[in-house]
């Protein structure tokens, strides 16, 4: 897990950004445009990808799609009229032609020319995009359905979902089933599980694929995780620590474990030029201290990362810097290829939730705004359910004021993104879910917490506390800033009124 290139992530990146005619599995023709992308045609091998400092530099983004029109990805937003798609290893089209391909949650690399920027966006050069793995669902254990945590077992490959999972063509974790054919995009933890932020319910594949780092070589044989490939068709010679791209007819996997290979690509390292600036999205996978408490050293998506006395953080610090640590990097790579720092915020997969009536609407802008104080944007991804009524198909139109709803989302920056909302039977209970965004405060017998801005108030009177030693006081000294917290109110009004229950909520 340790290495610069790592078999989920940047695997399925780096070899759609390899020049055409590399590798042996074929791919898009897409050239080398000079300020952004690298590489020539031809060839008997896969050809290294760089984001390219050019003349005036030059940069690159990696991380899901977070919302169209442009392109959205880490916060950047990417003008993409002129630029070239790549979708699973094939040319897509220019602009929208391409666009139109892709969906939110999906793991994409843009390069762009940093020299662009308007005030708003950036021109993008490339937009890159090749799943991780598209094959049979063979095995799901559910942890927590309303936080969306489960672990899946995708051609062998450990998925896990987690609040940040967008689910397209009708998957839903409470009706996926063995079987069930997936294409799924996301990144790698510390523990070696891919950690799916796009998963789409597909039907009939006549191919499968997987990428993955070879293990357990022979001359016939290797393991990608938990899936055994016979490769004696191909031409391929194995090698373990490569990182390959595996091409399996749907009719040669037998579940749950072990496939024949119809085709075997070994992928190219990553290499990003000297200067480049970088926007970087992912777990932090390989984590060690030094000397220096501001200088902290480990790998995200595959790029070896630094931090210094001078990188800003956001949601967190230094102190929060650790494996499994879910992080957005942003600075400039140095001479040894190595990314400083200039700016990390904390991310968290943690759900956010309300259990609440509708206090607004907005259709033109997609939101929802809850009594209990929380607002849900909702996209297109968004599953929305009607369990009082049974409306079919339920949209936003359908929602009024005073409606009992369910919503689940999680943060990104700000903005809360609603991942399922379901409208229910009126209830007199309404709560939230949410993580503590101000430093919590005790006077007296009474506390107060902020809750993404939702002002909560509790008392040793009124209020019953989940964790700690049953008393308020006892319950603060555990509470911090990004603490998640659970609020409720047995029968509520307003947010305002003393909470009838405070709870602490484990990490996702």
């Amino acid at each position: 897990m340790n290495s610069l290139t790592h078999p989920f992530v940047l695997g399925f990146m780096i070899v759609s950004l390899a020049a055409c005619g590399g590798g042996g599995a074929g791919g898009g023709d897409i050239a080398d445009t000079g300020i952004g992308g690298s590489g020539s045609g031809g060839g008997s091998s896969p050809t290294e990808f760089g984001f390219d400092t050019g003349i005036g530099g030059s940069g690159g983004a990696v991380g899901p799609v977070q919302d169209f029109g442009s392109i959205f990805v880490n916060d950047l937003v990417m003008n993409i009229d002129n630029a070239e798609f790549e979708i699973e290893g094939e040319d897509a089209g220019v602009g929208l032609v391409g666009q139109s391909q892709l969906q939110e949650g999906q793991q994409v690399v843009i390069p762009y020319d940093v020299d662009s920027f308007d005030g708003s966006a950036y021109e993008a050069v490339e937009v890159y995009y090749r799943s991780n793995i598209k094959g049979p669902l063979t095995s799901i254990t559910v942890t927590d359905l309303a936080t969306g945590f489960a672990d899946l077992m995708v051609l062998g490959q450990n998925v896990r979902t987690n609040a940040a999972t967008l689910f397209s063509g009708g998957a839903a974790l409470e009706t996926l089933v063995a079987g069930s054919e997936l294409e799924v995009s996301g990144v790698p933890d510390a523990n070696g599980l891919l950690i799916a932020t796009f998963i789409e319910l597909k039907s009939s594949l006549t191919e499968y694929k997987v990428i993955g780092r070879v293990t357990n070589a022979t001359a016939t044989t290797f393991t990608l995780d938990g899936l055994t490939v016979d490769y004696s068709a191909t031409a391929f010679i194995a090698s373990d620590g490569e990182e390959v791209e595996v091409k399996i007819d749907a009719g040669d996997f037998t579940a749950p474990s072990s496939a024949r290979a119809r085709e075997v690509e070994q992928l190219p390292d990553l290499r990003v030029d000297p200067s480049a600036e970088v926007e970087y999205e992912g777990f932090i996978t390989s984590f060690s201290d030094t000397a220096d408490p501001a200088v902290k050293n480990f790998v995200v998506n595959g790029l070896a990362v630094t931090t210094s006395s001078a990188t800003d953080y956001e949601d967190g610090s230094v102190e929060s810097l650790a494996d499994n640590v879910k992080v957005e990097v942003s600075g400039t790579v140095d001479a040894n290829g190595t990314l400083v720092a200039e700016k990390i915020e904390l991310e968290s997969t943690n759900a956010v939730r309300a259990e609440s009536t509708v206090a607004a609407v907005d259709l033109a802008a997609g939101k929802v705004t809850t009594a209990v104080g929380l607002t849900f944007t909702i996209s297109d991804l968004t599953e929305l359910e009607d369990e009082r009524d049974g409306v079919e198909p339920f949209t936003l139109d359908d929602l009024a004021n005073g409606d009992y709803v369910e919503v689940r989302g999680f943060l990104e920056g700000s903005v809360i993104k609603a991942v399922e909302l379901e409208r229910d039977e009126f209830r007199d209970e309404q709560r939230l879910r949410a993580p503590v965004s101000g430093e919590p405060t005790v006077s007296g017998s009474v506390g107060t917490l902020s809750l993404l801005d939702v002002s909560v108030t509790a008392t040793d009177a009124v209020t019953t506390f989940a964790d700690g030693d049953g008393t308020l006081s006892g319950f603060f000294s555990l509470v911090d800033i990004g603490t998640f917290v659970e609020a409720r109110w047995d029968v509520f009004s307003s947010a305002d009124e003393i909470v009838d229950e405070l709870k602490i909520e484990d990490d996702d």
